[in-house]
């Protein structure tokens, strides 16, 4: 039973327990819907003769204690114990429904969180290799197809499997020959129906799930391209190729609607064809009247009650075939995470080292800490349950208040790194050092390795040899504390749709804003006039990306961010590539009174912006290949004069330049 263990692999030890004791409710909510139609018979039976409940001595002691004594009397006190038999039914079974779709939707909730904190723990590799709208249709819509189109209707599938099970031994038990013909030709049908359709859906279940996916990424797409759509006037190529995904997800949840409606019907037919062969046997077995009445009242109590169940049967096994998918894709992720594979994905899948080479390299001095860096990202985000929550925020809470410094020398010894699903090292055996307070930039050709580098020394990816060491210390021993004492922009620069100030406290509780704080970074970028002569201040709410902002207050705003933590070392990862020449020198001449007061590490396409910092490191195909100051190296490295007369050659002089020419 792969499914069932899949799905038993979604829940921890506590929702088991509680999954294990809604199944005993279940249990007992079987009993009395048995009891309910059970005791239709015997009041039937009071209808035609009152006096026979003196038959039984219990009966017959509770209507003394009562002092009935009228055939009126007894038909009553027979009718007030049948109401009050469904109305103890009802409300056991309405605690049971209520308790399932608690443990089903508190679980979902609990499941979508979780598999969201695995995926923002895991290692910055895994984001690499994954589409965002594959993750985002995992946490929002494959948690809840499993929920709502697995788990429920498993629950209830088991429910009404008790239920008519109980119901057919009832039935058995008072007609031992008609019974057992009934319910054989009932569960034959309604299989047959099944396995007719059984295949089609579970094809359509995977084709829903695709088209699913599609349809988030198209939309991602068209709505992030919006302006080169719009310009390039390929609206319709976005809006086509999503209506196409969307047409054929609409057929395949087509398919599975239909055929959740078809089994009432057939059912029901089937029904009304069973009451009439078994009225049919009764008269021609030549039983009374009076003995048929009772039989037949108990046969069409239990249709009332079986056919809805037989049709949910159904419908359960179609709606688990068909979003069986669903459940595959969430417990593939999760056993991944949970043994620890994706975490170990950029060691393991390099064919150039060994997997606990890295681990080997560090000497870590803090056993809690290794005990954190050993952690599956499964165990890191169940920390973000609610019963582990605060534990965990006063651990990264603690690491903001406690960052590791950089106080002499950030250095990479021998740090070689291989991206996962790649034969080519896109880092080999670089060995350089970063003193404190020092500017220094990575330069190179695209591809050069310089966005990796800077990735290793964020400690977003782990070398597959080597080390980086923080003061003679690696900096995977404390990573969190390092992390903590550092500065990040990029180009873009990502910006919520949210107000200025919750851009640059990003991920801060707005209870531990320090709005001077804010200020003073804002200074530092050079924005803060800018933002003090808005009517709403910090308050102001800048768009989706910072549409409403300009692209040098969008890098500003970066930069104030990365200054609100007063990190020790800054890294700008081509912050002014997509800026104008008048914008870049504003940011670069904000960058550069920055220098000396904390670390700068740059990456730049444009020379210009890197020609103050006290040392260059040039990079080429992995490797590094000099270092030395801007003037060193024009006058002795190669690669770097290139760089530098391509930079200063007129866009027409540049190879190719005429082929690329517009008429």
């Amino acid at each position: 039973m792969p499914l069932l263990r899949q799905i038993w692999s979604l829940f921890d030890p506590r929702q088991r327990r509680e999954l294990l004791g809604l199944f005993m409710l279940m249990l007992i909510g079987a009993g009395f819907e048995a009891l309910g139609v059970g005791i239709v018979m015997p009041f039937i039976s009071l209808i035609n003769d009152p006096s026979a409940a003196y038959d039984v001595p219990l009966a017959a002691d509770l209507l003394n204690t009562l002092g009935v004594s009228t055939a009126n009397g007894v038909v009553m006190a027979a009718g007030v114990a049948l109401l009050l038999t469904f109305t103890l039914k009802n409300l056991v079974l309405g605690l049971m429904y209520h308790l399932k779709f608690r443990f089903v939707f508190d679980n979902q909730v609990r499941l979508s969180r979780r598999l969201f904190g695995a995926y923002l723990y895991s290692p910055y590799a895994f984001h690499l290799h994954r589409n965002s709208a594959q993750l985002l249709r995992n946490v929002n819509e494959e948690v809840r197809l499993s929920f709502v189109h697995v788990v429920i209707p498993l629950l209830t599938l088991a429910v009404e499997l008790m239920v008519v099970g109980v119901i057919a031994l009832l039935l058995a038990a008072v007609e031992p020959l008609i019974a057992p013909i009934a319910m054989l030709s009932f569960g034959l049908v309604s299989y047959g129906f099944y396995r007719s359709v059984r295949q089609k859906s579970a094809v359509l279940g995977k084709a829903q799930q695709h088209h699913a996916g599609q349809m988030i990424q198209w939309v991602n797409q068209g709505l992030g391209g919006v302006k080169e759509a719009q310009l390039l006037g390929v609206q319709d190529f976005f809006l086509d190729t999503y209506t196409e995904h969307s047409t054929r997800y609409a057929r395949a949840m087509r398919f599975h609607s239909f055929i959740k409606e078809i089994p009432r019907h057939v059912i029901e037919t089937m029904g009304l064809g069973g009451m009439i062969l078994v009225v049919l046997l009764l008269i021609a077995r030549g039983q009374p009247l009076t003995q048929i009445l009772p039989v037949l009242g108990l046969f069409a109590m239990a249709a009332v009650r079986m056919m809805p169940s037989l049709t949910r049967i159904i419908a359960a096994l179609t709606s688990i075939r068909h979003f069986r998918p669903s459940v595959e894709v969430i417990a593939a992720d999760l056993d991944a995470l949970r043994t620890g594979e994706l975490a170990a994905s950029v060691r393991a899948s390099s064919p150039h080292t060994p997997p606990t080479q890295h681990a080997q390299d560090v000497e870590f001095t803090d056993k809690s800490v290794t005990k954190n860096i050993e952690q599956s990202p499964l165990e890191l985000a169940r920390s973000t349950e609610v019963g582990d929550a605060e534990r965990r925020r006063r651990a990264l809470a603690e690491a903001r208040q406690n960052p590791r410094p950089l106080e002499r020398e950030l250095r990479l010894h021998h740090v070689s790194y291989t991206y996962p699903e790649s034969d080519v090292p896109s880092l080999h055996a670089i060995d350089l050092r970063i003193e404190r307070g020092q500017s220094v930039a990575f330069v190179g050709p695209s591809g050069a390795g310089k966005t990796t580098c800077v990735d290793l020394i964020l400690g977003l990816l782990p070398p597959d040899l080597g080390q980086i060491l923080v003061d003679g210390q690696n900096i995977h021993a404390e990573l969190a504390r390092w992390q903590a004492s550092l500065g990040y922009i990029a180009q873009p620069v990502y910006l919520m749709d949210d107000t200025i100030r919750r851009n640059i406290a990003f991920g801060l509780p707005d209870a531990t804003v320090d709005d001077e704080e804010v200020w003073r970074a804002l200074d530092d970028a050079r924005l803060a006039s800018t933002i003090a002569a808005l009517p709403r201040g910090l308050d102001t709410e800048i768009g989706e990306g910072g549409v409403r902002l300009s692209g040098g207050q969008r890098q500003r705003l970066g930069i104030a961010r990365a200054l609100y933590r007063r990190p020790d070392l800054l890294v700008l990862d081509e912050a002014t590539s997509a800026l104008d020449n008048t914008t870049e020198r504003e940011i670069t001449r904000a960058i550069e009174r920055l220098s000396g007061r904390i670390t700068l590490i740059i990456i730049a396409h444009r020379l210009s912006t890197v020609r103050h910092c006290d040392r260059l490191f040039v990079l080429d195909q992995g490797r590094l290949i000099d270092q030395g100051t801007y003037d060193e190296l024009a006058a002795r490295c190669p690669t770097f004069q290139q760089m530098v007369q391509a930079a200063e050659m007129p866009p027409s002089s540049l190879p190719g330049a005429r082929q690329l020419r517009l008429k």
